[in-house]
């Protein structure tokens, strides 16, 4: 199976001519609008502001070479190019910092140049800091801080909240320095001691302006079918005389029937903001 290539040259044109229209156009509508000009347009040829992609940034800077007794090119920094690039760079942005957060990768070593060459401000943006392995958080917060909240080297932060044991996948020479590590569970309060606080600072007096806690109980009824239900589980849960089955049964079904209205309440528009289930306490 086979594709023309006139029919993939044609592909390529449209996509590239559609492509510079919509470029066009929209340079267009900044640069000229209607009433006034856009704040975009200052931000990016006033202040320098400017959005890439973390594949984008690494092809940028970034070369083929021929390694060793090996067929395939591999992509490696260039320093020159880094250079370049870091030049004008004050500070920087990492949306999604999960995705540079592998040590090991182009994406990490070209940021932590960057760090090195100038760039004095640093903040990273993350949904999911790290998952079972806290290896992630550590890369995450050297790439911002240099090291000052988990140490400066892996190494170092492996061995204070990681058990280590040999790898059995490698020859026993190796063994000695290929190991495989395994977060110490017992070391969660310790880790959560010390990044607590790291990732966002305020002064106090940013803080005098915030509004007082004024907690507000609201009552929640049952609709008619619900408060039925409720009176049945109750009477089956006295009725059971103790019969574990048939009380976490009834528990199990009582949390189904609470998952389903109680919740909190947006203050501006009144909409169950978050939904929770009602925990049901039972003493044998």
């Amino acid at each position: 199976m086979s594709t023309d290539n006139r029919t993939l040259a044609i592909t390529f044109i449209y996509t590239m001519t559609f492509d510079f229209v919509v470029l066009c156009m929209t340079g267009w509508k900044l640069l000229f609008p209607i009433n006034t000009r856009s704040k975009l347009v200052t931000l990016i040829f006033g202040d320098g502001l400017i959005f890439i992609s973390y594949p984008g940034s690494v092809s940028l800077n970034s070369v083929a070479v021929k390694k060793k007794r090996k067929r395939k090119r591999e992509w490696v920094l260039d320093n020159d190019l880094v250079d370049d690039f870091a030049e004008e760079l004050g500070a920087f942005i990492l949306d999604e910092s999960t995705r540079a957060a592998n040590h090991g990768s182009l994406t990490f070593k070209l940021i932590e140049k960057l760090k090195t060459r100038g760039a004095e401000v640093r903040y990273a943006l993350a949904g999911r800091p790290f998952g079972r392995d806290p290896t992630m958080l550590w890369s995450q917060h050297f790439l911002i801080d240099g090291g000052q909240t988990l140490g400066p080297t892996l190494g170092m932060f492996r061995e204070a909240f990681f058990s280590s044991k040999p790898n059995p996948w490698v020859s026993k020479q190796r063994q000695q320095y290929i190991r495989q590590f395994t977060f110490d569970k017992s070391n969660e309060a310790k880790l959560s001691q010390m990044i607590q606080h790291r990732s966002l600072a305020y002064s106090a007096e940013e803080c005098i302006d915030l509004p007082d806690y004024i907690p507000i109980i609201e009552e929640v009824r049952f609709s008619q079918e619900a408060g039925e239900y409720y009176k049945r589980a109750v009477k089956t849960i006295i009725e059971s005389k103790g019969n574990m089955r048939e009380v976490k049964n009834i528990f199990l079904r009582m949390r189904q029937l609470s998952s389903g209205f109680v919740g909190f309440v947006d203050d501006e528009t009144g909409d169950k903001a978050q939904v929770e289930s009602l925990p049901l306490r039972m003493n044998r």
